[in-house]
């Protein structure tokens, strides 16, 4: 190995191919010394994400099992850490104790073992092309197998120049599911277009191809021109274009995809003039700007071309590599360049990040400027070195520079980092699900307990508050969904790149008259909306016919109150709960697809009670109505 001209060496990967996400494998990466000598001291650092296999090297039948040979007889100390930050990092450390190595020396780092038994080492499940970053942001490695050196022992490492030579795509795995997504609300009157599109067990979108045959399943029931459809691809996805429904009613559209999968959309429910229709969005969607992967623009054109949202905002961080405040302005300009009524609406929303006093809130304005108040100052090089900006720390400061705008703010994960404070005036809605999981009581299923993602600087365990307890605390808050998704595929399947955030997104349904970016404020404005871990299930709940969001008048004379509800879900309806008070007070299990039914609550109905339905399908995707409060 004469010959090398690097001072630093260089790594080989093998093999050097696209990964699909979630293979199980082996990957041999070996270090090449170079001019400069490795000394007893001297450390060498593989770092991976966390999201691929943890590196252990005591079982050799286990997962991630890793070995090290090196061409020389020295003596080495072994050792692995883990990042704790959200996008964590695992680093396998190999310190030279005794002896040298000098040019041409080789180690070789066998990642996956299966020599002995192990089932090998599983890449990340998550697509993207690969990992880029400014090392001064996170202190991210900017490839995969990142090599670097530290030569005195010190912790000054030094990154291998031809690091970035290796840097794989991390493709889709076989589809596993075809959504086949169109509007929940049509009229008999409209002509409307449906997708088709791939996505594979982990969630990520898997391309289609021009070659695909589907074929419809024909109800002879259907009143629809699905017959001779048109149909168009285009970017890996089927469009379906022109449909129209020529009698009111609840439809169901099914396609036999390649001979092997059947799709079924989303319902739709078909009226002659719908006063109102409901439409889909996610409004927690970061970008590069901050923390996020990819770039707004590419967001907004997934989030309105692929998964066929309604609406949706980039909501970055209120810190990050770009936001600073030419980055803000670029943010707000992009997303006005793609709001356009009727047909996608955007909301200009970034995110104050405050985990230290009074949690996280989202802050939205209703028209297409606004001011960015930060917690955190000159924090482009990350969170943890920013500086507090006083005149904005509290939430409370915040309400109040806020004060004579108009604005929405949205407190969410709760249960990670949240006091009582809470201004109903400003804030009438709270984030009850995302990739965070569910924060509607503690305990439950879809709560992601181990926050350890979060640093421990950041972390509040004795302020977090579930959604019940603080609605119990008196607070009238509707319910959204979003998915705080940071590898620029939101939509309701793509889990988050993050180490412990493995839920998939949410999605919110805003129900309003029409489709505008005052319309979908309004709505989440006014607690006319429902939540939903990601299915398109239409869901009406009323009080005395009084929609979800509303407050019904107190009856002193204390006649009953019929609670009322209609479900049409995207798999079968396995259990609905009807709670009040945070309480269950009674549950259906309809074993079908729809379902309607009422319940008559009589007897001494305490001023301030509310109540909400909890939807769970057999598939366990959940919807949660918005409260209705007796007041």
């Amino acid at each position: 190995m004469s010959g090398i001209k690097n001072n630093n060496g260089f790594a080989i990967l093998k093999p050097n191919r696209p990964i699909q996400a979630g293979e199980f494998g082996t990957w041999i990466l070996k270090y090449i010394c170079g001019k400069k000598k490795l000394v007893p001291g001297s450390v060498i650092k593989i770092t991976l994400p966390r999201i691929w296999s943890n590196f252990q090297i005591n079982d050799p039948k286990g997962e991630g099992y890793t070995t090290i040979t090196i061409s020389k007889n020295i003596k080495y100390d072994l050792y692995i850490s883990y990042s704790e930050m959200a996008a964590a990092f695992q680093h396998l450390f190999i310190k030279i104790i005794d002896g040298y190595l000098s040019e041409g020396d080789v180690i070789q780092i066998i990642y996956g073992n299966k020599q002995f038994g192990s089932i090998g080492s599983q890449a990340q499940k998550i697509v993207e092309d690969y990992f880029v970053k400014d090392e001064s942001w996170w202190g991210m490695p900017t490839t995969y197998f990142h090599t670097s050196v530290d030569y005195m022992g010190n912790s000054q490492f030094i990154s291998l120049q031809d690091n970035h030579l290796w840097n794989p795509s991390i493709i889709p795995a076989k589809p596993w599911k075809i959504v086949f997504t169109g509007h929940s609300i049509l009229s008999t009157k409209e002509n409307t277009n449906f997708v088709l599109y791939g996505i594979d067990e982990f969630g990520n979108k898997v391309d289609l191809e021009p070659t695909d045959t589907i074929i419809f399943k024909h109800d002879p029931n259907l009143k629809c021109n699905l017959s001779n459809p048109n149909m168009r691809f285009h970017d890996g996805t089927w469009i379906i274009e022109n449909i129209a429904f020529s009698e009111p009613g609840l439809y169901r559209l099914k396609t036999i995809f390649n001979d092997e999968i059947v799709a079924e959309s989303n319902p739709i429910r078909v009226q002659e003039n719908p006063e109102e229709r409901i439409y889909w969005g996610d409004i927690h969607i970061h970008s590069n700007f901050c923390d996020g992967r990819k770039h707004p623009i590419e967001i907004y054109q997934y989030c309105r071309d692929i998964v066929k949202l309604d609406f949706a905002s980039v909501s970055s961080h209120d810190w990050g590599p770009l936001m600073d405040d030419e980055g803000w302005q670029q943010l707000q300009k992009i997303t006005n360049q793609f709001n356009e009524k009727g047909k996608f609406s955007t909301l200009i929303g970034y995110e104050w990040t405050n985990w230290e006093d009074n949690g996280n809130r989202n802050v939205y304005y209703a028209d297409d400027s606004g001011p960015l108040f930060r917690y955190k100052v000159g924090s482009s090089k990350g969170l943890e070195k920013a500086d507090i900006d006083e005149r904005y720390r509290t939430a409370q400061k915040l309400w109040k520079a806020l004060e004579g705008k108009e604005v929405l703010v949205i407190p969410h994960h709760s249960l990670a980092a949240m006091d009582n404070t809470i201004n109903e005036e400003l804030e009438p809605v709270i984030e009850i699900y995302s990739c965070w999981g569910s924060s509607e009581y503690r305990g439950n299923p879809l709560w992601n307990s181990d926050i350890n993602s979060v640093p421990s600087g950041m972390r509040s365990p004795n302020k977090s508050l579930s959604v019940q307890e603080i609605l119990e605390k008196g607070h009238k808050l509707g319910f959204i969904a979003g998915s705080d998704n940071h590898g620029g595929m939101p939509g309701g399947y793509h889990r988050s790149p993050y180490l412990n955030l493995s839920l998939k997104g949410g999605l919110t349904a805003v129900i309003a008259k029409n489709l505008s970016r005052k319309n979908i404020f309004n709505g989440i404005k006014r607690r006319y909306c429902y939540a939903t871990t990601g299915a398109r299930i239409l869901l009406n709940f009323a009080v005395n016919r009084t929609r979800m969001g509303s407050v019904v008048n107190y009856n002193k004379s204390k006649n009953p109150y019929e609670i009322s509800f209609e479900i049409n879900g995207t798999d079968i309806i396995k259990q609905v709960d009807l709670v009040k008070n945070n309480q269950v007070i009674y549950q259906w299990f309809p074993g079908g697809k729809d379902f309607k039914n009422s319940y008559v609550e009589k007897g001494n109905i305490a001023k301030g009670t509310y109540y909400y339905l909890r939807v769970t399908q057999e598939d366990e995707e959940i919807a949660w109505s918005s409260p209705v409060w007796i007041d």
